[in-house]
């Protein structure tokens, strides 16, 4: 059974292309990835976007750290208070912005990204980038990012 969320999803499309980074925040297991990653995605597709110019990348995916050049045992290990090296998805992220055009770029567990406010501010300057992002943890959002749907288990619309 699918779970619409179409009150969240309105809400993402609304702030398309407004300047700002776009924060999905929520509990842990509260639907925010499915609501970038499947819901609003679809919604890009259906608008005709193409999809290299939407790029997908998941913190705590070993798939997605493997591309990158991490380790996701050293990453996943509690002991170590590591996160991942912001030069490395960087270096993996600039080839596919390969023109001027408009490029979606959905991010999932952003708070596992070492210097994460430094490379989203960084993001805040390229006028086709329009970034939407996960995080469960808002202690660092700053004014040009625009907290969207603070999802919750019980608030499925």
């Amino acid at each position: 059974m699918e779970i619409k969320r179409d009150v969240y999803l309105n809400r993402l499309i609304v702030r398309k292309h407004n300047g700002f980074i776009k924060v999905i925040t929520g509990i842990r297991r509260s639907g925010k990835s499915y609501l970038l990653n499947t819901l609003f995605y679809n919604h890009l597709i259906a608008e005709n976007i193409a999809e290299d110019h939407i790029i997908k990348f998941a913190f705590d995916s070993a798939d997605d750290l493997l591309k990158i050049g991490e380790d996701p045992i050293v990453l996943d290990n509690e002991r170590e208070d590591r996160k991942v090296d912001p030069s490395k998805f960087l270096n993996w992220l600039q080839p596919q912005i390969a023109d001027k055009e408009m490029h979606y770029i959905l991010l999932d567990e952003v708070q596992k990204l070492g210097a994460f406010e430094s490379v989203m501010n960084g993001f805040l300057r390229k006028s086709n980038l329009d970034v939407y992002v996960c995080d469960y943890s808002t202690a660092k959002v700053r004014n040009k990012w625009q907290i969207i749907v603070p999802l919750s288990r019980n608030n499925a619309h």
